[in-house]
């Protein structure tokens, strides 16, 4: 029987956790560091007296100290010493924890029964490089006891290349990881191979250990990578590549934005990766850059994702030319679930608008939301008035109850306008794609609507069953969720 939703939340915010003996020996630390420069100088034998003292009564202190006693950490705590099998999901961020503190939380951790969710986001403000590893093995290592543990979030700690052996380690053993979420990290491309790397290994381990027959708990496939903001660059695009290969058939949800990810690895990573990820209904690779290489690769792709509903390529310089391409595939009608396209800054023209139209009258039935702003095409734009009113016609019949939010085109306030075009003379040059409407307008929204109205069909179905937590509301809105929640 599947344990009712409940939450912990650590009741404070900017906190700084360190048990008795890491405050004294820091104290002794600096008191060391003061000890040797004056000894390098003269008239030093009255202040040299006075550390000396202070430092053996440290030691002295020191030997009497009980180093699992964290007092101001475990009033915070005390439902999590109290119970091991209440909560579902436990959020700990945005406090400072030294070794010892993930130490003894970790011990606690352990022992939860019913936990499915941690957020660890923002641990380490302020502790020295030196201290991460330690408390990380303290934090994860326990983890891997937690079988029903499959949604982890380690968003906002540095992870860089001298920090990053903890989470490899996890990663490449914890089974029931279903969800995983790391934004801001500083991985940079080293790191970031590493933990590819590691989530291939993963989907190996998954793979044996579905045929023992001694592990009795759940191992899914890992369906969530979230990873932005992250500076992975082209160089670990290999690695993201295969990791993707490995987990493919369960991956549904993938956002690798701010990355810095050029064309070349763009296109490895959609050439090798995402080809093989044949349910994939979320694809995020906001602000890194296509360009025209990397656009031609997405057409090329798009046929293999028929479970597509949301498509992001905000700024990411697909160009005009690029769109077009992205645009008749589209056409080719295999992607009918595609429900939110992200396409700002991309310098799409009137001609990209007025392909856009067609794609969405004529084959993406399910379309309600388009972020199109910082574009090159003017405000008044034909064909984003019929775009507008297309949507707003399906809300009308398909989403009453929806949030505004949810349907229709962003602001479009920051456009560039549309510029005239230069004639070029380019050998083998691609021909544009030209669309031909082979309905009319009526026509093809009737056919548009018959289909939207199955896709919806099938989506209620799918609401009646039973389902995973929602992942991207967790990266997206879990932080405004509960900011003020406490225990």
């Amino acid at each position: 029987m599947t344990p009712p939703h409940t939450l912990f939340v650590i009741g404070v915010k900017g906190q700084r956790f360190d048990s008795k003996r890491e405050i004294l020996e820091k104290e002794k630390g600096i008191l060391e560091g003061e000890r040797r420069q004056l000894q390098a100088k003269q008239d030093k034998e009255t202040k040299l007296k006075k550390i000396e003292d202070e430092i053996r009564q440290i030691d002295a202190e020191l030997k009497k100290v009980d180093d699992d006693r964290l007092e101001d950490l475990e009033k915070y705590i005390e439902p999590l010493i109290n119970t091991d099998d209440v909560f579902t999901e436990v959020h700990l961020g945005g406090n400072s924890y030294s070794p010892d503190a993930c130490r003894k939380l970790g011990l606690l951790l352990r022992k939860q029964k019913n936990l499915e969710t941690i957020r660890l986001d923002d641990l380490f403000t302020g502790r020295l490089l030196s201290e991460i590893p330690t408390a990380l093995y303290s934090l994860l290592r326990p983890l891997l006891d937690v079988h029903t543990l499959q949604t982890v979030d380690l968003s906002d700690n540095a992870f860089g290349v001298n920090t990053k052996d903890p989470l490899v380690e996890f990663l490449r053993a914890h089974l029931p990881l279903r969800h995983l979420i790391l934004n801001n990290n500083g991985l940079g491309p080293e790191a970031g191979t590493f933990i590819a790397n590691a989530l291939t290994e993963l989907s190996e381990s998954k793979l044996k250990a579905r045929s023992n027959p001694e592990i009795k708990y759940e191992i899914p496939a890992l369906e969530t990578i979230v990873c932005g903001r992250n500076r992975l660059e082209a160089g670990s695009m290999e690695a993201w590549a295969r990791a993707i290969k490995a987990n493919g058939k369960g991956l549904r949800t993938i956002r690798m934005k701010q990355n810095g990810i050029y064309s070349k690895g763009v296109v490895k990573l959609l050439n090798t990766g995402i080809c093989h990820a044949p349910e994939l209904e979320v694809f995020d690779l906001e602000d890194n850059t296509y360009g025209k290489d990397g656009s031609f690769a997405l057409a090329a792709v798009l046929s293999g994702l028929p479970s597509l509903r949301e498509l992001g390529v905000d700024d990411c310089a697909l160009t005009a030319k690029g769109w077009l391409q992205v645009a008749k595939a589209l056409s080719a009608g295999g992607n009918t679930k595609l429900e939110i396209l992200k396409l700002k800054g991309n310098e799409i023209n009137g001609k990209g608008v007025g392909a856009l139209v067609h794609v969405a009258k004529t084959s993406l039935p399910a379309l309600k939301k388009v972020f199109l702003n910082a574009n090159a095409f003017d405000e008044d734009n034909e064909d984003i008035m019929r775009l507008q009113e297309l949507l707003k016609t399906r809300k009308a019949r398909f989403g009453k109850d929806d949030d505004d939010d949810a349907w229709g085109l962003d602001e479009l306030d920051e456009l560039e306008g549309e510029e005239e075009e230069e004639e070029e003379e380019e050998e083998e040059e691609e021909e544009e794609w030209e669309w031909e409407s082979v309905a009319t307008d009526t026509e093809a929204e009737i056919d548009i609507q018959a289909k939207a109205e199955h896709i919806l069909m099938e989506a209620d179905v799918a609401e009646n069953q039973p389902v995973v937590q929602n992942v991207d509301k967790t990266v997206d809105e879990l932080g405004e969720k509960l900011k003020s929640a406490t225990i």
